[in-house]
């Protein structure tokens, strides 16, 4: 029974860390389309584009690797490697991004075209990306206020209400209780306050940092 919780939260932190990935590739992809888009109207082919961003580094860099060495080392055509990278992710706008590529590839005509229809879809992305930043800013006031209220003010209005309290009112209370709970109790909260603003903060924060 203890092997089969280890296994679910095994399985639960693998599926979290590719969610996280999957959120960083879509910023990365925006941007990526968006110089891709810039490129091809420049009159650089499709091929040379993908070559270019695989040189970099990073998670986007080594996702158009691994479409390039599936044209290199295992023989597929650059289609074939694309759809290839579609299969891997779940997210929809990585998705409609390599679906994107492929139709471009396959009716490659018009290069001002080509290159609108690109920056376009990278732009929607970063625009999604830029809401979910707005989004955050909003609530990082409200939990700013929560964890100067929750670190300064209620441990002060509880640490007179015990000293006050305790001389005047039988509260029960005894001294090393008072400091386990301002000493301990307190900062867990803090910290527990702090892991939830954490896992709130979206991949656009931490990839500034």
């Amino acid at each position: 029974m203890e092997k089969l919780e280890k296994l679910k939260k095994r399985i639960a932190q693998i599926l979290e860390r590719k969610k996280s990935k999957e959120k960083e590739l879509e910023l990365e992809l925006g941007k990526g389309l968006q110089e891709i888009g810039l490129q091809i109207s420049l009159g650089f082919s499709l091929e040379h584009c993908f070559s270019r961003i695989a040189k970099k580094e990073g998670i986007l860099g080594n996702e158009f690797r691994i479409i390039q060495e599936d044209m290199e080392k295992h023989g597929k055509g650059l289609t074939q490697a694309i759809m290839n990278a579609v299969h891997r992710h779940s997210s929809k706008s990585i998705k409609q991004a390599f679906l994107q590529l492929i139709f471009v590839y396959e009716h490659g005509n018009q290069a001002e075209q080509e290159a609108e229809s690109l920056e376009k879809i990278g732009s929607e992305i970063m625009k999604v990306k830029i809401m979910e930043l707005r989004e955050y800013h909003s609530k990082i006031s409200v939990y700013s206020i929560f964890f100067v209220t929750l670190s300064a003010i209620v441990p002060a209005l509880f640490l007179g209400f015990a000293i006050i309290g305790s001389a005047f009112l039988d509260l029960g209370l005894t001294s090393l209780e008072i400091w386990m709970i301002t000493g301990f109790i307190f900062p867990f909260l803090n910290f527990c306050l702090l892991l939830g603003i954490q896992e709130k903060t979206p991949n656009l924060v931490r990839t500034r940092r």
